[in-house]
């Protein structure tokens, strides 16, 4: 369990710091993460909800694989 769980975290913290950094640039939004007070402030919006998007599907993503989908004699199944 310590494996699944640290996997994970390891997982999640690195796709966000992916896209904290490269969601502008990979998107075209046109967002300077470092001057943001030149920027418009809708694209940051924008930046942080896909963001926020991004975490809670990742979050649901790992309900469902964590899941076990037999009885307790049964044979476990994993979705994938």
């Amino acid at each position: 369990m310590k494996r699944n769980i640290l996997s994970q975290v390891l997982y999640q913290a690195l796709v966000m710091a992916t896209l904290l950094y490269m969601t502008p640039s990979m998107f075209d939004i046109q967002y300077d993460i470092v001057n943001d007070f030149t920027s418009v402030p809708a694209n940051r919006n924008v930046h942080y909800t896909f963001l926020f998007h991004t975490l809670v599907l990742m979050n649901l993503f790992n309900m469902f694989n964590c899941r076990k989908l037999g009885s307790e004699g049964s044979r476990d199944l994993n979705i994938f």
